[in-house]
């Protein structure tokens, strides 16, 4: 019988410091953007469409999830854009003209990430692509990781700021 998975935790935890590091890490704000979180509290609205599909909402609360995991800052989510708040808008309703002919010419596998002023965008074709953008987001803007599957593969690092560029 095949030991426990526990049995490989001491193993699996030196490998994943080996390849992406540990400890708290710093985000320097260079040029324009907006925070996420800043100190570990929130300074943004997550926003989905009320008539959103289920698994674009899920994808919303999986996106507050992990910017709670790598900042602990506990982001909201809602079905409006705030005001005098950053805002990630998943959807392509939160679109510019532009960005939404981009999205129509990319096809049906198209994903656009924008960012602009106090808004940042994760939209896509379909639910499959919305569900990619925000775990590109994740990736590139937070630095999360999944290395295999488990809870032992995931890689949050720790992040009081978390600093989006609006080069997005």
């Amino acid at each position: 019988r095949p030991p426990e998975l526990s049995v490989f935790a001491p193993v699996i935890s030196h490998a994943r410091e080996a390849l992406l590091g540990t400890g708290e890490q710093s985000v320097a704000p260079i040029g324009e953007g907006f925070a996420l979180a800043q100190d570990g509290e929130p300074v943004a609205h997550i926003v989905v469409d009320k008539g959103a599909s289920a698994k674009a909402k899920k994808m919303a609360a999986m996106l507050s999830y992990y910017i709670f995991g790598v900042s602990g800052a506990k982001t909201q989510v809602g079905h409006a854009r705030k005001a005098n708040t950053n805002n990630i808008c998943i959807g392509d309703q939160f679109l510019e003209d532009q960005e939404k002919i981009l999205l129509d010419n990319l096809g049906y596998e198209g994903l656009v990430l924008s960012s602009s002023g106090d808004k940042a965008v994760i939209a896509g074709a379909s639910d499959d692509e919305i569900e990619f953008g925000v775990y590109e987001f994740l990736e590139r803007y937070l630095g999360v990781r999944w290395l295999f599957p488990s809870d032992l593969g995931e890689h949050m690092p720790r992040k009081k700021t978390i600093f989006i560029p609006n080069e997005v």
